[in-house]
């Protein structure tokens, strides 16, 4: 039972190693989010306190 559990943490960790790549080359060339970006992904998901 304990060697599909491994299997899968292996697999979950190689996704997570490819993310972190491309999270660092798009570092290496200076590719963020813009300010408008940033604020776009903070309107969908905050919603301003109501008085």
């Amino acid at each position: 039972m304990a060697a599909p559990i491994v299997h899968i943490s292996d697999e979950a960790e190689d996704w997570q190693l490819v993310e972190i790549e491309a999270a660092l080359a798009e570092a290496d060339q200076a590719d963020f989010a813009s300010e408008a970006e940033i604020d776009a992904v903070i309107a969908r998901y905050v919603r301003p306190e109501q008085e």
